[in-house]
């Protein structure tokens, strides 16, 4: 199946994130059916149902794995067997490392941040993986277009109007 695919480019980190969200998903599904058997019995079709939702996600994972390169695919084996995705839905203001911020004002310390330091960034290759703005930025709003090479962000910078990158 996915031998007839285009040739893709590498895993971004959106996607990976996705990805990663995905195989989360998965492996809670296959949890809880055992948790929710005996609810699911009393609906009409329920259980069967349920079993189609966790066969289609199963499947939809196994085509992805597909595009996926070698050293992709060790990190989620890796990421299955020794680590734990988490999917709690917690209130940013009741949580200590979140904050709740005004989408303008958001945009407002983005944008500031990309005019001093993504539009005159001249970092390359190796470099640009160890960008303490880029890392932050792209855990809360990653860039909208892959750069063919640097930076997504510094990319963006310079195609837009000054402080207009988000």
């Amino acid at each position: 199946m996915a031998q007839n695919l285009p040739e893709l480019k590498p895993l971004n980190g959106r996607e990976m994130k996705c990805i990663e969200y995905i195989v989360g998903l998965d492996n809670r599904l296959i949890e809880a059916g055992d948790a929710l058997k005996r609810r699911l019995a009393v609906i009409p079709n329920g259980w069967r149902d349920w079993r189609l939702m966790v066969t289609t996600c199963g499947r939809l994972m196994e085509a992805i794995y597909g595009t996926l390169p070698q050293k992709s695919l060790l990190y989620l084996q890796n990421l299955c067997k020794h680590g734990e995705i988490l999917i709690r839905f917690i209130p940013a203001s009741r949580s200590p490392e979140w904050m709740m911020i005004r989408d303008v004002d958001l945009r407002v310390l983005v944008n500031k941040a990309m005019a001093a330091e993504c539009a005159v960034c001249m970092k390359e290759g190796a470099e640009i993986r160890t960008c303490a703005l880029r890392k932050a930025l792209i855990c809360n709003c990653p860039p909208h277009e892959d750069a063919p090479t640097g930076c997504g962000y510094r990319a963006a910078a310079m195609s837009s109007e000054y402080e207009h990158y988000i």
